[in-house]
């Protein structure tokens, strides 16, 4: 099993657990980011559309502020620098085609130039039928003492009733908007491991 170093990390994989699931995955209609509070704004979804289009449906608010990029509807690939935009695809669909979770530790450039090392867990959601699952990132730095103070300090799971008013499709939107498109950014994979959900795992390497 996967260390997980984030809290945050581990605590978006035990909910995802104990979502109630058909087959492998539980469904998208199931998830309730407000339940989650802490790690609201370190969200990230993707919806599977082609090859060539991953498409952006939420960028948490944090992560837009640090990566210089809140766009919602374009596609992921072009924030992606060229040479690499086959192997991004590539490694996405690859939970998509045979369900999996995907963890990941890179190396990322933010906004300032500054480069960090984050800590990155994927887990696939069932849509409708015929639809490609759609994947869910939670994303932390970890080379950062202080993030790692606010997230042990931060409540994990808010309570049922305590939830912020916006909830259902519209909790997840509300977290992101549209803004300005950037130039793509470095990403490198430093460590790549696929979790076997049920349904083995992705050959895919780098």
């Amino acid at each position: 099993m996967v260390e997980f170093r984030h809290k945050k990390t581990r605590v978006f994989f035990d909910y995802w657990q104990a979502l109630p699931r058909k087959d492998l995955l539980p469904c998208r209609s199931d998830f309730r980011p407000e339940e989650l509070p802490s790690l609201m704004t370190n969200f990230m979804i993707y919806e599977l559309v082609s090859r060539d289009y991953i498409k952006v449906r939420l960028r948490g608010s944090v992560l837009g502020d640090r990566l210089g990029y809140r766009g919602v509807g374009d596609n992921y690939l072009d924030l992606v620098e060229k040479e690499r935009r086959p192997k991004a695809s590539e490694s996405l669909w690859a939970m998509g085609t045979q369900p999996c979770g995907m963890y990941v530790i890179i190396e990322q450039e933010l906004k300032s130039g500054l480069m960090v090392k984050m800590e990155s867990l994927g887990l696939p959601f069932s849509q409708a039928e015929g639809k490609a699952p759609l994947i869910i990132f939670q994303k932390n730095e970890i080379d950062c003492e202080q993030a790692q103070e606010l997230a042990e300090a931060a409540p994990e799971i808010m309570p049922k009733g305590d939830e912020p008013k916006a909830n259902g499709p519209d909790a997840l939107t509300a977290m992101s908007e549209p803004g300005d498109r950037d130039r793509p950014r470095f990403i490198r994979p430093l460590e790549r491991v696929f979790i076997d959900i049920g349904a083995g795992i992705s050959t895919f390497r780098d």
